[in-house]
């Protein structure tokens, strides 16, 4: 396995800059792993957020927990989420995520010495 494939499936299956950062490109790396880290401290954040709020709400008393009151209680903790600040970060998660994939695969090609990337195209290329 070649190294932009490496750093590819690195960058896949860990973390995203995880193949920039095995590729030694640290800065690079890190400038894509900050905004998924961002990314994904607001989405933690929203979740605790609506849990508070969700926490403050349940009833105390003992013989107020119901089924219908439990299933009033979760309404309004979805009710009490906001979606778009939750999809926003992950979309920009997915994205950063699929654009560090390609990227690092794209480094690792580039930094393939040319006679390696002429003997893979001699390998490849049909017998006559």
């Amino acid at each position: 396995m070649d190294n932009a494939s490496k750093a590819a499936l690195l960058s896949a299956l860990v973390f995203p800059g995880a193949g920039q950062i095995y590729l030694k490109k640290i800065k690079r790396g890190i400038a894509l792993l900050i905004p998924v880290g961002v990314c994904l401290f607001a989405i933690c954040f929203g979740i605790i957020k609506a849990s508070f709020a969700l926490i403050k709400k349940m009833p105390v008393e003992k013989g107020n927990a119901t089924f219908a009151v439990v299933l009033k209680l979760f309404s309004d903790a979805v009710q009490e989420l906001n979606f778009l600040y939750l999809a926003l970060p992950a979309l920009l998660i997915i994205a950063f995520w699929i654009f560090s994939i390609i990227d690092a695969y794209l480094l690792g090609k580039k930094q393939l010495p040319p006679a390696t990337i002429a003997a893979d195209q001699e390998s490849t290329s049909p017998q006559t």
